[in-house]
């Protein structure tokens, strides 16, 4: 590593100091591609930069500070004066430091709350990043200083069309959560938009960088270890083509669920969706947002809980009367004004699902979230056409385990999904990496308890079928009924009865 060491001089009346250079930083070579890139912001009036060459540069208003080694309430704090835009610069304090060894920091106001939430303001703007310098006063001579930065720095290119809302560095192995916050959205260029994020040293695995778009998308990579080295530049590039940018929830696979306006199949009018990461929920506690999704394909109520509420009626009759719920039940009669539990309307066509209330719940765009119609749900299970011949489905049943835990429901296959049907070898990974989507088997909610869980699934269509029942996707351990309501079975399909929700979202 580089060193600059410059000799300061104490000046008796200003006691000041010149050339205080800021170390050069090296590019780590040996980083592995997949990062962030960004930032450093916070106080306007302690500000730095970082050069192309990966030199740090002093900025207007910089200030360090001395502590002395074994007194730490003897500090003194120096500001910039000359050599802004600058690897050195002229600082001055209205004191004399005395006698002794010092830690000198930048900035001035060190926070360890640095390395885990940071601002954007432009590409090579790291304020606050931390550094240290060692430095021994003798007879009002100061030793050389070189500071080094006590972090590294994620310097990511990424190329593409979107607007950047926020990069997030995460890992599950150790403390690292880092989010770099580009406010309004910084916006991607196909030549490039950089980066730069400040990260505590450390060797880190299982790393998650998520970047987040001004649009509700938001684009993941993985990396099975990360290293991050203090005073280091660790540079990473990102293609569009590397970046999926899916709505927030979504699940990766695609799936067709019906011919588009020429009748033909495998054309660019077909309407395809992705599924979102869980069934839906709603918060009664008050957390915000109330719509959620669960966090995982497998999650859902169980037994004698009665919270979240996870299971919901249709809710109202082909007139829009409003269909007596039995009060013991956890949804009781409700207006469906705010919360919308129960569904708006007796058809699809202008009346809203539950896909609305969570949109509005969580702030986006109504329409980015809907339910599939009864005739999607056939489509889905029944005609869709599958890479190779594969199947579209597979029942998990009777004692299927993935990782020593037992799961019951139906695995849906992508449009081209190529590998074989889903077996106890597999993981949760894996399964959620090749886009596949799990409806667990939640059964209903009846007299204040869950029943047929671990044994049936029922999931509501956004079609009506009778006065008072609606179609709905149904299996078992032997069957996948998605056209149930053709039986005119209201054992299965009346409205009042309580069952999942799994919303989708439309490929564009």
């Amino acid at each position: 590593m580089k060193k600059i060491n410059l000799f300061l001089t104490i000046l008796a009346a200003a006691a000041g100091f010149t050339n205080c250079s800021k170390a050069e930083l090296v590019e780590n070579k040996e980083t592995e591609k997949g990062g962030s890139v960004v930032y450093a912001t916070t106080d306007a009036a302690t500000k730095t930069t970082l050069a192309n060459d990966y030199k740090v540069l002093w900025s207007e208003g910089d200030k360090i500070t001395f502590v002395k080694d074994g007194a730490t309430n003897t500090t003194y704090t120096y500001t910039l004066s000359s050599g802004a835009g600058t690897t050195s610069g002229t600082f001055t304090c209205a004191q004399t430091p005395e006698n002794g060894t010092y830690t000198v920091w930048y900035n001035y106001d060190k926070n360890e709350g640095y390395w885990y939430l940071q601002n954007y303001v432009s590409a090579a703007d790291i304020s606050k990043a931390p550094m240290k310098a060692t430095v021994t006063v003798s007879d009002g001579i100061v030793s050389d200083i070189s500071f080094k930065n006590e972090g590294g720095i994620l310097r990511y290119t990424v190329k593409g069309n979107k607007t950047i809302g926020s990069i997030k560095v995460q890992s599950a192995s150790r403390e690292l959560d880092v989010t770099l916050s580009c406010g309004d959205g910084v916006a991607l260029t196909e030549g490039g938009t950089v980066f730069n994020i400040v990260v505590k040293p450390g060797t880190y695995s299982d790393v998650t960088l998520t970047f987040s778009a001004t649009d509700f998308t938001l684009a993941t990579k993985k990396a099975s270890s990360f290293v991050v080295k203090k005073n280091t530049v660790s540079l990473a590039t990102f293609e569009a083509a590397d970046l999926l940018f899916l709505p927030a929830g979504a699940l990766k696979g695609v799936f067709t669920v019906g011919k588009g306006a020429d009748g033909e199949e495998g054309t660019a009018d077909d309407v395809k969706v992705r599924f979102s990461q869980g069934n839906l929920k709603y918060n009664q506690t008050g957390d915000e947002p109330k719509w959620k999704f669960y966090d995982h394909q497998y999650d859902y109520l169980k037994g004698f809980e009665y919270s979240p509420v996870s299971l919901f009626p249709w809710g109202y009759d082909a007139n829009s009367e409003h269909i007596s719920l039995d009060s013991s039940d956890y949804v009781e009669d409700h207006t469906n004004e705010g919360d919308k539990l129960v569904y708006d309307k007796a058809s699809s066509e202008g009346g809203d699902d539950w896909g609305v209330a969570y949109c509005e719940s969580n702030n986006i765009t109504v329409g980015i979230w809907r339910m599939l119609s009864k005739e999607e749900w056939v489509y889905l299970i029944n005609t869709r056409t599958m890479t190779n011949g594969k199947a579209r489905y597979s029942i998990a049943m009777r004692d299927f385990t993935i990782g020593g835990t037992n799961y019951y429901g139906v695995f849906l296959y992508p449009d081209n999904y190529n590998g074989e049907v889903v077996s106890g070898s597999m993981t949760w990974d894996a399964i959620n990496a090749a886009g596949i989507v799990f409806l667990p088997a939640a059964g209903y909610y009846n007299s204040g308890q869950v029943s047929a869980d671990e044994n049936e699934g029922f999931y509501w269509s956004s079609s009506a079928c009778s006065y008072g029942s609606s179609y709905l996707m149904y299996f078992s351990s032997v069957d996948v009924t998605p056209d149930r309501g053709d039986l005119q079975s209201t054992e299965w399909s009346a409205r009042h009865q309580k069952y999942s929700v799994r919303l989708v979202t439309e490929v564009k």
